[in-house]
């Protein structure tokens, strides 16, 4: 999350400044810079940080984009369901 922050903090300067981050983005890394680390390593951190929302069987889902999260329960069946 702490590089997600500095990513955010250095790439606003950057744009700013006048910086194409799609340019950028369309390009390959050898990941030499943090940034081009960052790029790379971004959707595996991603996978890893949803898998540690899911608690007790309560998971948190949030629609990328949106600013929206959503709870839910997993589905459980009752015993006294299954004894009918």
């Amino acid at each position: 999350m702490a590089q997600t922050l500095e990513f955010v903090f250095a790439a606003s300067d950057l744009i700013e400044a006048g910086w194409d981050l799609k340019a950028w983005a369309a390009n390959p890394t050898g990941m030499a810079h943090p940034f081009g680390t960052y790029r790379v390593e971004y959707l595996p951190q991603l996978t890893s940080l949803k898998g540690s929302f899911e608690v007790n069987g309560i998971a948190k889902s949030v629609r990328p984009g949106s600013g929206q999260t959503q709870h839910y329960r997993q589905p459980t069946i009752s015993p006294t369901v299954l004894r009918t």
